[in-house]
């Protein structure tokens, strides 16, 4: 907001000086047409004072002004300066406006109709504008301004389709044409058209991808605000990386509509690695790789900076790379607007092939295919029958893959299990060598599932049967986050470094549930699940006779929740999670009691614990076990607890208290429990918790301990009792 001096701060000050210099040393003006504190009159006929202008020769107009805010601010205030700068502007003879927030600042120009649009420069004094590049936190404020043309008035995920369609024939103006074209597009609809339509037949190859369509459909003051903002913006001299990450920012915010979960860096490392080494020994430079679907694309300029990384490819060989080998396989054409306007940027090319699943036919087999598919699409088949999408999809994949080529899908994680899933996973066992199963932390931007990678390599039709005997790596990377807490490149390196162990010697030397290496006849295609599979359930199953969890009680009763009541109710004491102390014990005396119906009370329908009754917590911090003593005998328990009722609970409860605080079943609990924020564990999984037999020296030895805890606890008790009552002597005198 325009200011008046005497409230300015010393930083405003400072900036107003900083912008003097500027105008006068960079842009060339005079100094007597620099004004600070300039005052003009709004419409309403009130004083504004203006941080600095500068005045045209005759000093009687205005032609740039400069507003100073004197440090940054957050998004949002930044947003709402700025709207008032352009709305002075309108209220001002000035051609052009600068806004400084601190260090930083924003060029903007007035076009027809008293419209304000964000420009890279202002001109010097003899009317020329510099070429520079912007930096990417500019280049993502301007491409957002730009959007702002076609709020309201479009869906928001036709944005980039309609901005990056300009932004390609800009690109093909400012190469071919010097900008002549877009510098005399005039105002009228049809003429703007026929001219965009020119640089059309300039590069036909993206004819199949780029069209004039979606912009003809706009209004006419809606189109001209649009070209006149993308005709400021210099394509060919913005930095390929700003652009790249504007664009993978903007589709992320967008991640809800347009289902947009670009991989993380380190991830597309991990993959890299597999198509490139991983048992491959062709050079890179003759391999030629497909990209089935892109998300946002992000994928395919990683994979190009690793290769530049990794041979130090010049750019022409860069180019020539992409173009010869590089292709993508994407029914979605936005998608495929976005990734090619990017390469151009970057004067690279890929080969595209538009087509759907179902019609992808290609002579040509590629030697390596990385796939993330939508998860969750659906399709309908010809036939009869819905079926998951990412399953018919990775087939076709699986069909273009050469002989021996390499295959790296990533999918939901009910793709190891599900019934739909079946017959893809059949086909996969049959017609490839399954390398890997990797289960990922929730890395995705718009969903939070666990996605599962899966490195494959194509069989060969005449291979040897004995190549069958071979081992599959298996890894679930939550396990390390639980103990490094941050999904990191060091967590998929050390991950790498056991895939690649197990590829050379046929073996892992330190297995534990982060990596292990299972026979291939051992992963039968109804599941192929990691904890199943995992060292620790290997120890689980090799207990001699295991017992489930059910089989060791007479019921497993749950609690329940007590909302306040207007009914007749009965006030009891209700133990909680928090009554469970970490050696098993529960406290003695029970502070919180629960208002419950009398009448399901009196008809025994609320849960009582009794003595010798374990109890379990299976909602929010799960695994807490308790042992219920004779002093909270007639308590209730609420829903995050439930009661385990020993069939002899004298001789059972010690046996169940030792081993639900066992190791074995603390790596159970962590495989069935289920939520997002809050965990919890179904009954009907608790249910199946499998234990070991009762071991009649341990339980001996619980029982005398307990007793031993029992006796102490007493002369605590009583104690604590004696305490109370010098308190109390004391009090009264």
């Amino acid at each position: 907001m325009p200011k008046k001096q005497e409230k300015m701060n010393f930083s405003e000050l400072a900036l107003i000086d900083l912008a003097s210099k500027l105008l006068i040393e960079t842009y060339g003006y005079a100094k007597d047409q620099i004004a600070t504190y300039y005052k003009i009159k709004d419409k309403n006929e009130n004083e504004i004072t203006l941080d600095v202008v500068v005045l045209n020769h005759d000093k009687t107009e205005i032609d740039i002004i400069v507003e100073a805010i004197g440090q940054k601010v957050d998004s949002i205030a930044e947003e709402f300066e700025v709207e008032e700068f352009t709305t002075l502007m309108q209220n001002t003879t000035a051609k052009y406006g600068i806004i400084f927030f601190g260090t930083n600042h924003y060029f903007f120009k007035k076009i027809y109709g008293n419209n304000i649009i964000e420009v890279s420069d202002i001109p010097n004094v003899s009317g020329d504008i510099s070429k520079k590049q912007l930096p990417i936190e500019n280049v993502q404020k301007r491409l957002w301004r730009i959007f702002d043309i076609l709020r309201g008035h479009i869906d928001a995920s036709e944005y980039l389709e309609i901005v990056l369609t300009l932004f390609y024939v800009k690109l093909i103006d400012e190469t071919k044409f010097d900008n002549q074209i877009f510098s005399n597009l005039g105002l009228e609809k049809k003429s703007q058209i026929d001219q965009l339509s020119k640089l059309f037949t300039v590069d036909e190859s993206n004819l199949d991808t780029f069209s004039l369509e979606k912009l003809e459909k706009l209004d006419p003051n809606e189109l001209t605000n649009l070209l006149y903002a993308v005709r400021e913006f210099s394509i060919s001299q913005t930095n390929p990386d700003a652009w790249n990450y504007a664009v993978f920012k903007f589709q992320e915010q967008l991640g809800f509509k347009s289902n947009v979960n670009s991989l993380p860096e380190s991830v597309t490392g991990f993959i890299y690695q597999y198509i490139t080494t991983g048992g491959n020994t062709e050079d890179l430079k003759f391999r030629n790789i497909a990209f089935g679907f892109l998300d946002s694309g992000k994928i395919i300029f990683d994979f190009l900076n690793f290769i530049t990384d990794d041979h130090d490819f010049s750019q022409k060989q860069l180019e020539e790379y992409a173009e010869q080998n590089l292709s993508i396989i994407e029914p979605n054409i936005t998608k495929i607007k976005i990734v090619k306007l990017l390469l151009a940027l970057s004067r690279l090319k890929v080969q595209s092939h538009i087509e759907h699943p179902e019609d992808i036919h290609f002579e040509r087999k590629f030697d390596c295919i990385v796939t993330q598919p939508p998860f969750n699409w659906k399709i309908q088949r010809a036939t009869r029958v819905e079926r998951n999408f990412e399953n018919h999809e990775l087939i076709k994949m699986i069909e273009l893959v050469r002989d021996g080529g390499f295959l790296v899908a990533i999918l939901p994680p009910s793709f190891l299990f599900s019934n739909d899933a079946r017959n893809t996973r059949e086909i996969i066992s049959n017609n490839c060598y399954i390398r890997g199963i990797i289960h990922l932390p929730s890395i995705l931007q718009t969903i939070s599932i666990r996605p599962v990678m899966l490195l494959l390599q194509k069989k060969y039709a005449d291979d040897n049967p004995i190549k069958e005997n071979y081992k599959v790596f298996m890894s679930d990377i939550d396990i390390n986050l639980k103990r490094h807490e941050r999904f990191d490149d060091r967590i998929l390196s050390n991950v790498w470094e056991k895939f690649m162990e197990l590829q050379l010697t046929n073996k892992i030397k330190d297995e534990n549930d982060s990596w292990f290496a299972i026979p291939i006849q051992n992963l039968v295609v109804d599941r192929w699940t990691l904890k199943d599979k995992s060292p620790m359930m290997k120890r689980i199953l090799e207990i001699n006779n295991p017992i489930k969890l059910k089989e060791t009680v007479q019921a497993i009763i749950s609690g329940k929740d007590y909302p306040p009541m207007n009914l007749e109710f009965k006030e009891i004491p209700i133990i909680k999670i928090g009554d469970i102390e970490s050696n098993g014990l529960i406290k003695t005396e029970i502070i919180e009691t629960a208002r419950v119906p009398k009448k399901d009370f009196d008809k025994g329908k609320i849960p009582i614990v009794k003595e010798n009754d374990i109890l379990f917590s299976i909602r929010g911090k799960i695994g807490k076990v308790g042992l219920v003593t004779k002093s909270q005998e007639g308590a209730t328990i609420n829903q995050n607890l439930v009661i385990l009722r020993p069939h002899i609970p004298s001789k059972d409860a010690s046996f169940l208290l030792y081993y639900l605080k066992s190791e074995i079943v603390r790596y159970q609990l962590e495989h069935i429990q289920y939520g997002s924020v809050i965990f919890a564990v179904r009954i009907k999984d608790l249910e199946n918790l499998l234990l070991p037999k009762p071991d009649g020296v341990k339980i001996q030895k619980i029982n005398e301990l307990k007793k031993e805890i029992e006796k102490y606890r007493k002369l605590l008790l009583e104690a604590e009792n004696k305490l109370n009552e010098i308190w109390s002597i004391e009090d009264d005198n």
